[in-house]
């Protein structure tokens, strides 16, 4: 009995307790970003269209980094429409259906202008990818399966920064190690290196982003000596514009995103694939809480070599 009382007394004690310290806590969690160069940050997809997930094109990016011990992680999923059709006899080329690719990426204030970061990703293809000459496959083997893909290794140095704090340029390296299987169609089996020039512009009216990538393709592995592949370096651009629409809660953005084709050399069944595709997206972010964001877009492809449509779903974590 004495036990019975003494815990009612304690829980109605407790009670007015537990409930300002929740009401305490959701106050010190409010829906806010941890900054507002996180919330209008560029949207990292893009550069998947066709076979072109294969080699590294670099996603867009902010010049900002995170500062000195800051962490981010960011999960994402992002689904390219294909539609490459093209048979002329013995030889063609069929990449249709949706390209699954997520992504985890985790990204590490070093110090307070240099940050580094590593991609880990998983493909899935909806369809089988064909591509034959005379009969025979280009690839070492032609099914496309579900798969861990190459990581990325990165590292972001911003050099300069503006009057105000969302103003900055930066460059990043990057290179993409082959540790993707070649017979189902989720890695070249090379290394792949990539430079590029970050800038970031912070207006009273939004942010705008623009990046400049140069990527050296290594020697693949993926396509058959007879086939006579030689994948050729890409030069990729990206511009983007963010705003706010709730300040420190919800942004929304637009951008453009091309690059030169890395089969643009190729001869034969692959010339369906040797234009420079260009997309375009628009694509919201949103912070539920101070340290929690959630975003999602889509858009069209704008050149015939683009994919007919791209979206992408993210849920991101930042200290």
């Amino acid at each position: 009995m004495i036990t019975s009382i003494h815990s009612g007394r304690l829980s109605a004690c407790r009670r007015p307790i537990l409930i300002f310290s929740f009401l305490a806590g959701l106050a010190s969690a409010t829906a806010e970003a941890p900054d507002k160069a996180s919330l209008l940050a560029p949207f990292r997809a893009g550069g998947n269209d066709g076979l072109s997930n294969l080699v590294l094109i670099p996603g867009m990016e902010s010049a900002i980094t995170l500062g000195k011990r800051g962490f981010r992680a960011d999960l994402s999923t992002e689904i390219t429409d294909n539609n490459f059709k093209e048979v002329s006899g013995t030889d063609g080329i069929d990449i249709s259906g949706e390209t699954y690719e997520s992504h985890l990426r985790l990204a590490y204030g070093v110090l307070s202008y240099l940050d580094l970061s590593v991609d880990f990703s998983f493909t899935a293809y909806s369809e089988d990818v064909l591509a034959v000459t005379n009969g025979q496959s280009f690839f070492t083997n032609v099914e496309a399966d579900r798969e861990v893909t190459d990581p990325v290794l990165e590292a972001k140095f911003q050099f300069w920064g503006g009057e105000r704090e969302g103003t900055g340029l930066a460059i990043r390296a990057a290179v993409k190690t082959p540790v993707g299987d070649t017979k189902d169609v989720h890695s070249t089996g090379a290394f792949d290196y990539s430079g590029g020039l970050l800038w970031t512009l912070d207006l009273d009216w939004g942010i705008w982003h623009a990046n400049l990538n140069y990527t050296t393709v290594g020697e693949h592995e993926i396509f058959r000596q007879e086939a006579n592949v030689d994948l050729q370096d890409v030069v990729s651009v990206g511009l983007s514009y963010m705003f706010e629409i709730k300040p420190d809660v919800l942004a929304v953005g637009a951008q453009a995103f091309g690059y030169l084709n890395p089969f643009r050399d190729v001869q034969g069944s692959l010339e369906g694939l040797e234009g420079t595709p260009v997309s375009a997206l628009v694509g919201l972010r949103w912070y539920p809480r101070r340290r929690f964001s959630f975003e999602l877009g889509l858009g069209p492809g704008i050149t015939s070599d683009a994919a007919d449509f791209t979206a992408f779903v993210g849920l991101a974590y930042q200290l």
